[in-house]
């Protein structure tokens, strides 16, 4: 089935943030989604090449359908990796643009739309591939596939990262030198460095 991206994606070599990427595409970028979940990824297929995508990134568009087979092996999977599907109070937050829902039913009335990366509570109701959430004073229900649990503070919440794309010798936006990367390590600003 013809599937697009609904973000930058990165597409692995198995289903799992551990695993390498061996492509990233763009938000847009057609995919053939085979329909084989792992967890929280999908097996899709970019022109020649299979890989493994977040299954909330591939939008199979206007075919309900599809999309509460996905839900529901997505939350089977859940189930049988021993994560328990609905804890009230529970904080989670959203991986994509999604739309809290009066009823839960993605025809039921819309109530807002959330921006990406919002942070919502559980109320420990679910129903229909669909989770009871609280944002702010509303309540509503959003499909569960496009959330994510808050993962809990395991140091400090302010760590200063620097992020490049390469170290060159000449260095350039989003680059640096060998030496301008050994300053900023003696600067005792920076914590952690990602490359």
């Amino acid at each position: 089935m013809t599937a697009t991206c609904s973000t930058v994606s990165s597409v692995r070599n198995g289903p799992g943030a551990d695993h390498d990427a061996v492509r990233v595409v763009d938000a847009g970028t057609q995919v053939e989604a085979t329909g084989e979940i792992s967890g929280a990824y999908e097996k899709v297929k970019v022109g020649s090449e299979e890989g493994w995508v977040r299954s909330i990134y591939v939008d199979r568009g206007p075919e309900p359908e599809a999309d509460d087979v996905r839900q529901a092996g997505i939350l089977a999977a859940a189930v049988t990796d021993g994560h328990p599907l609905v804890t009230a109070g529970l904080s989670m937050v959203s991986d994509a643009e999604i739309v809290l829902r009066a009823q839960p039913s993605s025809t039921s009335q819309k109530v807002e739309v959330i921006p990406v990366n919002s942070k919502l509570t559980l109320t420990g109701n679910q129903s229909d591939g669909f989770l009871e959430v609280t944002i702010g004073t509303k309540t509503g229900w959003v499909a569960s596939g496009y959330l994510r649990e808050v993962a809990p503070p395991t140091g400090p919440t302010d760590v200063p990262v620097l992020m490049y794309h390469s170290i060159q010798n000449n260095g350039a936006q989003y680059q640096v030198t060998a030496g301008q990367l050994e300053e900023q390590l003696q600067s005792n600003l920076l914590v952690r460095v990602m490359i």
